[in-house]
């Protein structure tokens, strides 16, 4: 074994995210903008003397590589350490790594309060992010080195070091906090990778590490169900009463790609009336309501006070962020509760409604009545490509055995000189009685890998795998496989 942990934090809404199956726990720490955009980070909260991350091993390690990128945006200047990496032998404290705010990185015997073994001045300036990669051994007289933005050579090293000050000669956990009091932002931790150097790769100096994050994008295989998906075109204040033949057309953006097999209006009283409605694109004049998307919904004969269901035997199309129109049309006086958001009118008799074209013929800036859209997705894709976890707000659902969905992923931004590791990462619980299990797969040409989630707990958690070489060769992976691999979840029990 040598990967032990790697951690970018980009895809949590909060650090407590962290503890869901990745972390052995998390808290306190608040999560800021990291290095890199949209990318995130750690960063201390005001809360000092504070553990942020604990992570056990799982091994009895003697050498321990720990990688992060780093910035202090505060101004340089103190005596005392700010953010620290702590290794411990269960519950006893052998290390630490503290980043002292005078821009000092330090090593301590035992807990960041202890005695300073060795002193790396100068190591960061304010509000510049540095990349560092430490390399601390275990034992009664040993060697603390560094290496400063992907040096090749070292950058800090001391010799004779004790790193022990417990009976034993090696570490098997790493905590990751705060040692005093300061404010939100004083300084940051990004992308950390934390390994031993025994086993496969990564064992040895990997320099600056980044962590990308790359998305489901497009199905290849689909068996799951897809939650459907509820757009509201904005929310109630009011009333307003129209009279036959006066559309009301509200934009919306969809949220989702899939089909509008239903929308809800909302009246303020019952009405004797006979109600349908539209669908329209934005590409009227200036963004008006243009094409008749799709075909008009079932007519609805009378209006209840609250909400009133419009629906369509064949459900329009539309695209995940396409501009879209939901429009309305009576026979008779209604009065409708009103959005918050403004919408166009235009007069079409409800007879002849809808018209293919009726962009040049409305009038922005007007009241709109309260529509929710209900949309089916026909991409299973973009139900589980949060950039942070949203629970049961979209996912994908099933439960017999065997099922499996796969997806192709984003590219790469770029191209990195060297990839360390890939890994999935799935956010998933059971709502069902009785045990479930599932896998997490990576195929990468024709080789599949995959991890089995045991079991599946009725809470959300995050489910890992870590590759370190590509199944398909069993090497290290280039830039090309990585964008190339497919991601599958699976049902197994």
């Amino acid at each position: 074994m040598a990967w032990i942990i790697g951690d970018g934090f980009d895809l949590y809404s909060t650090i407590t995210d962290a503890a869901l199956g990745h972390w052995d726990g998390a808290t306190t720490a608040s999560l800021t903008t990291g290095r890199f955009s949209p990318g995130k980070a750690i960063t201390s909260n005001g809360a000092g003397g504070t553990v942020y991350l604990v992570k056990s091993s799982g091994t009895n390690d003697v050498t321990h590589h720990i990688v992060c990128g780093f910035v202090q945006p505060q101004a340089i200047g103190g005596t005392t350490p700010g953010l620290y990496f702590q290794l411990l032998d269960g519950t006893t404290s052998q290390c630490s790594i503290c980043f002292r705010i005078d821009g000092a990185i330090i090593l301590t015997s035992g807990s960041p309060s202890g005695t300073i073994l060795a002193t790396f001045a100068n190591a960061f300036q304010q509000n510049v992010w540095a990349a560092f990669e430490f390399e601390v051994s275990i034992g009664a007289s040993t060697t603390f080195k560094v290496r400063r933005n992907g040096d090749l050579t070292d950058t800090f090293v001391a010799t004779g070091l004790n790193t022990k000050p417990g009976a034993n000669a090696y570490a098997n956990k790493l905590q990751v906090g705060c040692y005093t009091t300061y404010g939100a932002g004083f300084q940051k931790l990004d992308d950390i990778l934390w390994f031993n150097t025994t086993g496969a790769s990564p064992n040895t100096w990997v320099g600056d590490v980044r962590s990308y994050w790359q998305a489901p994008t497009t199905d290849v295989q689909t068996q799951f169900s897809a939650l459907a998906q509820s757009v509201s075109v904005g929310g109630i204040t009011g009333t307003t009463a129209v009279t036959a033949g006066t559309v009301r057309y509200m934009p919306f953006i969809s949220t989702f790609t899939g089909n509008i097999g239903s929308v809800v209006v909302q009246a303020s009283t019952a009405a004797t009336v006979n109600v349908k409605a539209a669908i329209y694109d934005a590409l009227g004049t200036s963004g008006a309501p243009g094409n008749l998307v799709g075909t008009v919904s079932a007519t609805l004969t009378s209006v209840v006070a609250g909400a009133n269901t419009l629906t369509w035997s064949t459900p329009v199309p539309v695209a995940k962020g396409g501009s879209y129109y939901v429009a309305v049309d009576q026979d008779n006086a209604v009065t409708w509760k009103t959005l918050t958001a403004t919408a166009q009118t235009g007069t079409q008799s409800f007879a002849s409604f809808p018209a293919s074209f009726v962009g040049s013929g409305t009038t922005s800036g007007q009241t709109g009545i309260g529509t929710t859209i209900s949309i089916a997705p026909t991409v299973n894709a973009q139900e589980v490509l949060d950039t942070v976890p949203d629970g049961d707000a979209s996912y994908i659902y099933g439960n017999t055995v065997g099922t499996e969905d796969i997806y192709n992923i984003t590219s790469l931004p770029t191209t990195p000189a060297s990839i360390v590791a890939t890994q999935i990462r799935c956010f998933s619980r059971k709502s069902d009685t009785g045990a479930r299990t599932g896998a997490v797969e990576i195929k990468s040409g024709s080789s599949v890998a995959g991890t089995t989630i045991n079991p599946i707990s009725t809470d959300y958690t995050f489910s890992n795998r870590v590759d370190t070489v590509d199944p398909a060769t069993g090497v290290a992976w280039t830039a090309s496989a990585v964008n190339n691999v497919k991601l599958g979840i699976k049902i197994t029990a």
